[in-house]
């Protein structure tokens, strides 16, 4: 008896100790009961079987989220029928929600689309307060329109959905000399910043280089630094407006000139990116007491990690090759260099 008695107070004690931790025991923490209705598609090809799937997964990121106590689709749909409404996906308009949503004792209502744009899609959620019959809250993700891409917008946009707004963007202080005092500014969206890293200016970058230069009588091993700058970038091709370069070794050379690149971006944060480039310039130098200049033809790839405040770091290969003979005893004299770019973009 005594055990028996022991064991029953253990029980009370952990259940009153859930009771006392649980986010809806504390006041002011009560969790909202949502209605959730059919996803509605505009443009984009989907079986009803994948729409089915993609409502499921709605509901359940929105139940898993804790920010809301979610109405099972079966509860929807039972009480469209009653009304008398043709199915459970012609339930699309505000005022069809609203009135469903009420009757069911709910405090606000989802309208969910997924609407597609030119060759992606935006999928687009709206909060009501039923009460007010006024939108609260509203999120929209952007990206593929793959099954498997809308699955990934739906999941961002529940998290933006259940996340209080002192914490859905991150404020930074600007200097009062700027700004009028007590104003902030917000750091751009992620899909924004990623646009900025693969199409934004590099205004100046230094690349310390290393690497030699060979004919066929001689060999020189270099070492120095290339400037680039105003590299002007679009998405399939970069202009990188001035390249000039200065290396010594026994002798020394130096170019300057222009070059053209196509840009390969490896994430879609564009934190990533790699550059084959095609670049054109004059030179000049001296190997073994021999002095040459001339053209050059200058083919290169660069890999390069850019940070969120836009700075890039990376390591690259560029050769350089005469477009015609530039001294009868040196010949063609061809250049391969090692090169660390650092730099600044917008």
């Amino acid at each position: 008896m005594r055990h028996f008695q022991a064991r029953f107070r253990t029980k009370w004690l952990l259940a009153l100790t859930f009771f006392a931790f649980s986010p809806s025991a504390w006041p002011g923490e009560k969790t909202p009961v949502l209605a959730v209705f059919q996803l509605e598609v505009k443009g984009v090809e989907l079986a009803p079987e994948a729409l089915d799937r993609l409502s499921d997964f709605l509901l359940s990121a929105l139940a898993e989220s804790g920010g809301f106590q979610v109405i099972p689709r079966a509860r929807i749909q039972e009480r469209l029928l009653e009304q008398k409404k043709e199915s459970y996906r012609a339930c699309y308009d505000q005022a069809c929600q609203i009135e469903i949503g009420r009757e069911l004792a709910a405090e606000c209502a989802l309208s969910a689309k997924i609407i597609k744009l030119g060759r992606r899609c935006a999928f687009t959620a709206t909060l009501f307060d039923l009460r007010t019959a006024a939108s609260v809250k509203a999120v929209t993700e952007e990206g593929e329109c793959s099954e498997e891409a809308i699955v990934g917008l739906l999941r961002n946009a529940v998290q933006r959905l259940v996340i209080s707004p002192a914490h859905r963007t991150r404020e930074i202080r600007v200097d009062s000399g700027s700004q009028p005092q007590g104003r902030t500014s917000t750091r751009l969206p992620a899909e924004d910043l990623a646009e900025q890293k693969k199409t934004g200016t590099e205004w100046i970058g230094l690349e310390p280089a290393f690497g030699f230069a060979t004919t066929t009588a001689v060999t020189e091993f270099l070492g120095g630094v290339s400037l680039r700058a105003v590299n002007l970038k679009w998405k399939y091709v970069s202009w990188n407006v001035l390249d000039a370069g200065l290396v010594y070794g026994l002798g020394m050379f130096f170019h300057v000139g222009s070059r053209l690149g196509y840009p390969l971006h490896l994430d879609e944060r564009g934190e990533h990116q790699l550059q084959l480039s095609l670049g054109a310039a004059f030179g000049s130098g001296e190997l073994d007491s021999h002095k040459f200049w001339g053209f050059f033809v200058a083919p290169g790839v660069r890999y390069t990690y850019h940070t969120d405040c836009g700075f890039f770091l990376g390591i690259g290969l560029h050769a350089f090759f005469p477009a015609e003979p530039m001294n009868a005893e040196l010949g063609y004299p061809v250049s391969a260099m090692l090169t660390v770019p650092i730099g600044w973009s917008s």
